[in-house]
C-alpha cells in the first residue's frame, strides 16, 4: 500500500507522521535495497505531501561506502521538496563503512557537499549529521585496505552481473 492509502485509514487521527529509511535517490536506492523502486517511492512521497500537507514526513539515511557519493543528491532532493532529513554513519559491517571509501572518492564527495544549502532543512532526529559533520567524518576516517578488500568481495557476491558500473561508476578504477 502507498502512504496515502494508509493515511486515508488513519484520517481520524490528529497527526500522522512517517519516517522513511532511504539509501539515496534513483538508481542507488534501487541498487542497495534490491527490489526497491525509486520511482514508486518518489511518487508515494510526493503524492502524500500534496494530499496531506499538514502531516510530517521525514527521511532517514545511513551513510555508507556505496551511497556516500550520492548523499549530496539526496540532500538536494529533500531540500527541493521540503522534506526533513536525518543521517547517521553505518557502523557495521565494517566493510560497508566509510573506511572502505578510497581517498579520491571521499575528496569528490566533500567538494560536492560544498555547494549544498543545508540550512533550509530541519530535522527533529538527534542523530542528524549536518554537512560539516559529514565532511568531518570523511576527513577523520582513515582508509582501511582490509575493509576495502572485503567490500570488493561483497560486491562480487552481491552483484555478479556488475550492475555497479551503471550505479556507482566512480568506483570503476577501484573495483575492476
Amino acid at each position: 500500500k502507498n502512504l496515502c492509502e494508509v493515511s486515508d485509514k488513519l484520517k481520524d487521527y490528529k497527526d500522522v507522521n512517517y519516517a522513511i529509511s532511504l539509501e539515496g535517490i534513483g538508481k542507488i536506492q534501487d541498487y542497495i535495497r534490491e527490489g526497491s523502486s525509486w520511482e514508486r517511492i518518489k511518487s508515494n512521497i510526493l503524492e502524500y505531501k500534496t494530499k496531506y500537507p499538514n502531516n510530517k514526513i521525514f527521511i532517514h539515511c545511513t551513510i555508507q561506502a556505496l551511497n556516500i557519493s550520492h548523499i549530496p543528491d539526496l540532500i538536494e532532493w529533500c531540500c527541493t521538496h521540503s522534506i526533513e532529513l536525518s543521517m547517521n554513519n553505518l557502523d557495521e559491517p565494517n566493510f560497508l563503512g566509510i573506511s572502505s571509501v578510497p581517498p579520491k572518492i571521499k575528496a569528490n564527495v566533500i567538494k560536492n557537499l560544498r555547494n549544498i544549502n543545508w540550512s533550509g532543512n530541519k530535522s527533529y532526529n538527534t542523530s542528524e549529521y549536518s554537512i560539516p559533520d559529514i565532511k568531518k567524518i570523511l576527513d577523520d576516517t582513515n582508509f582501511n585496505k582490509e575493509n576495502f578488500n572485503n567490500l570488493k568481495t561483497y560486491i562480487e557476491w552481491y552483484d555478479p552481473h556488475k550492475e555497479w558500473k551503471n550505479v556507482i561508476p566512480e568506483w570503476k578504477p577501484y573495483l575492476e
